[in-house]
């Protein structure tokens, strides 16, 4: 995740050297095949057609061709919809893209609330690889966003072990799991269940052995 701090300089405090150059060098490279441009939306007629527009560009990348892009999977797009549509409802949703001669290659959608920040979908014209549009994106949003007023916490909402999240939100915020019993039996409850899913989570970790031993 990325936390404030000072003085509020993204790429200064947080962004190691060798890949700020090769991003600069990207778009350097990529601001000479046209006019490239960021844009962020947040108006409730807009934002929902740059929706459609970013289902579009996920499904042109190795998602659709895989077949598991949003757009190619009904229900799962039916929920994006409604999960952009209801917190762009509650001015909670942002959709920040990064344009070449105004056609977008690279797309971010990011909800909001109370000052925090969750970079929830990205997808990126891929023909553009080479010059890392959706990294360059990101690194936009992050500067844009970790100045912005009232800025308390970004949530990249990526797996610990994350080497491409570590490199963009480099803090870290631990999370616990707290176990509530209710009624009578609430002590014995509530500890039975923070052990087993102690347990569960500790098989995850251990070699799987199996015998043949009747």
């Amino acid at each position: 995740m990325l936390k404030p701090a000072l003085p509020a300089d993204y790429l200064k405090t947080k962004l190691g050297g060798k890949r700020k150059q090769r991003l600069k060098k990207g778009m350097r490279e990529l601001k000479e095949l046209g006019e490239v441009s960021f844009n962020k939306i947040t108006s409730p007629s807009e934002i929902m057609q740059h929706f459609e527009e970013f289902l579009l560009l996920e499904a042109r990348s190795w998602k659709g061709k895989r077949g598991t892009s949003l757009r190619a999977l009904k229900e799962t797009s039916t929920f994006a919809r409604k999960a952009v549509y209801g917190m762009n409802a509650k001015n909670q949703c942002a959709i920040y893209t990064l344009r070449l001669d105004n056609r977008a290659i690279a797309s971010l959608v990011v909800f909001s609330d109370n000052g925090y920040y969750f970079p929830w979908k990205i997808a990126f014209d891929e023909a553009y690889a080479r010059y890392s549009p959706g990294n360059n994106l990101l690194i936009h949003t992050n500067q844009e966003i970790y100045a912005s007023d009232g800025f308390k916490g970004l949530d990249s909402l990526a797996a610990e072990n994350n080497k491409t999240a570590q490199s963009f939100w480099p803090d870290y915020q631990e999370l616990y799991s707290i176990a509530i019993g209710i009624g009578e039996n609430a002590e014995h409850d509530a500890t039975f269940l923070a052990r087993e899913v102690y347990f569960k989570r500790r098989l995850k970790d251990w070699p799987l052995y199996t015998s043949d031993a009747a």
